[in-house]
């Protein structure tokens, strides 16, 4: 038998290829937003793969650990963005950002609050973020998480920071 502990933060997404353990994140205003960072969204375009089209990403069994940022795409450049950012030829990765509402439910005579995902009538919106840098530096280390949710997870809106191949591993290649 195989025991898994999780923090009582802890968030799992469920996605086609697998689930990912994601954690929530207090906004500045008091908000809740569920995040899910190193989310893979095609196959690694390493060795064979290197200068060719990206591939489907292949589906995993295990939890994925969401809780960290992903490695940037090579080139980083000295200088440039917010940090140093450990970087790896494996970068083809995405964040997700969603608000989690509170609903109250009452029980005998106290009250208590529970916290889930539920979408408002008319639906999230949802802001699919890509980093600038004309397709030669830049990551979604540069910008992080706690930014865009202290921003739009008020707003109702679902944040996604995709992050690309850049330089001589992308610049003629879609992704």
């Amino acid at each position: 038998m195989l025991w898994i502990v999780l923090p009582l933060s802890a968030q799992i997404l469920e996605l086609k290829p697998g689930k990912v353990l994601g954690f929530d994140y207090e906004t500045k205003k008091g908000d809740i937003a569920e995040v899910f960072l190193n989310i893979p969204y095609a196959s690694p375009p390493v060795n064979e793969l290197r200068f060719e089209k990206t591939k489907p990403i292949e589906p995993w069994k295990d939890i994925r650990n969401g809780t960290t940022l992903g490695p940037a795409c090579p080139p980083v450049l000295p200088g440039v963005g917010y940090g140093v950012a450990p970087t790896s030829e494996d970068c083809l990765t995405l964040n997700i950002i969603r608000p989690k509402k509170k609903v109250f439910l009452a029980r005998l005579l106290h009250r208590s609050v529970k916290f889930h995902v539920q979408p408002p009538p008319s639906g999230f919106a949802v802001l699919f973020y890509i980093h600038g840098g004309g397709y030669q530096f830049g990551s979604a280390h540069d910008y992080g998480y706690t930014g865009f949710a202290d921003i739009y997870t008020p707003q109702d809106v679902i944040v996604v920071i995709i992050q690309y191949r850049l330089g001589v591993y992308g610049n003629t290649l879609c992704c």
